[in-house]
């Protein structure tokens, strides 16, 4: 699951897949821990990533993936939104934004990055806006992308992350 995470956050879209791919194969083992949590959510962010250049069979499968992660986030939201929504919201920005629904998508970034701030997930904010960002970006609105990327360095700053902050400043000087 670190791997996975790791490679995801800085970039490393086939790496992070192979690791989430492993991750899936013993997540029963981690029923009851941190990592099980987290990993419905980061698993979903991970083969969304990687969608590009996939065949149709095989984005359906992921699709499904998805699907089944997002029904077990959905599940623990009942109880503890406060811990979950902002993560249900990520993945189905990134879903709309594979999925060429731009406007949905742009909404769903901003409700994810509100809720992650009001929560108090500054990392999963910071990665939200990187996201929000990359898809600002793609959609050659470049003043809109500087200022998510902006606060997504902030925000891994004040997380502490110098690693990624130092990663952020190379791709996007």
């Amino acid at each position: 699951f670190c791997q996975m995470f790791l490679c995801y956050l800085f970039g490393h879209n086939e790496e992070a897949l192979n690791n989430a791919v492993s991750a899936y194969r013993h997540i029963e083992i981690a029923r009851g821990q941190v990592y099980f949590s987290f990993f419905h959510f980061y698993d979903s962010l991970v083969h969304l990533g990687a969608m590009d250049n996939k065949p149709v069979a095989e984005q359906h499968a992921i699709f499904r993936r998805i699907d089944r992660n997002q029904r077990v986030l959905k599940t623990w939201d009942k109880h503890a939104p406060m811990n979950y929504r902002h993560k249900i919201l990520l993945v189905e920005a990134e879903r709309a934004r594979v999925t060429g629904r731009i406007n949905a998508a742009m909404d769903y970034y901003d409700q994810a990055i509100k809720l992650a701030g009001e929560n108090k997930y500054l990392h999963e904010e910071a990665i939200a806006n990187e996201l929000a960002g990359r898809f600002y970006l793609f959609q050659d609105k470049p003043k809109l992308a500087a200022a998510y990327l902006k606060e997504a360095r902030y925000l891994y700053e004040r997380w502490g992350a110098a690693a990624k902050v130092k990663d952020l400043d190379e791709r996007y000087p």
